[in-house]
């Protein structure tokens, strides 16, 4: 117990991430006590993060990690039952914060403090196309919205919404 309150008061006191993160590792490499992933999700709050951090660091870790397009691939034409054996060894590959990503990307539960609309403002930055035009076609399109980026990257006209209504964002007073 001793241990895990000076974990608690050191990680209260520390204010960098990678601080915490490095406190967090150092204690999770000397703790097996089996409410330790109890104990850390209630402390992080994200199952992602907990896991990432508590993964162990194997050693003799091997492979590459694929692209995030060949993972996404793979696990959409996956089973459930197969989306374990893909996982072991891209966690196995991967850093603290890769493992987080992935499984952030696995578990659907990218809430990361970025709205759609930042992320079409984003878009609309980076690609020169105003943000009207993309908020009129954004809700039409499914993920990974390839004929957006066709578009936002000047080889492919407008995505085409179908009947789907054009969306106009409120104009507010």
């Amino acid at each position: 117990m001793n241990r895990f309150a000076a974990l608690l008061d050191a990680l209260l006191f520390t204010p960098s991430r990678n601080g915490k993160l490095r406190l967090m590792r150092e204690y999770f490499a000397g703790e097996s006590d089996p409410e330790l992933l109890g104990w850390s999700y209630d402390f992080v709050g994200d199952l992602a993060e907990t896991v990432s951090l508590i993964w162990p660091v194997s050693a003799h870790a091997q492979g590459e990690v694929p692209s995030l397009t060949e993972i996404v691939e793979q696990l959409r034409g996956a089973s459930r039952a197969e989306v374990g054996r893909l996982l072991e060894p891209w966690l196995d590959a991967l850093d603290a914060t890769g493992r987080w990503a992935l499984l952030k990307l696995v578990t659907g539960s990218l809430r990361i403090g970025v709205s759609a609309r930042l992320a079409k403002i984003a878009l609309a930055e980076w690609s020169g196309v105003g943000i009207d035009h993309i908020e009129e076609v954004w809700h039409g399109l499914e993920p990974p919205y390839q004929p957006l980026f066709a578009w936002l990257e000047g080889h492919a006209p407008s995505p085409q919404t179908g009947n789907l209504p054009t969306f106009y964002p409120l104009m507010l007073a």
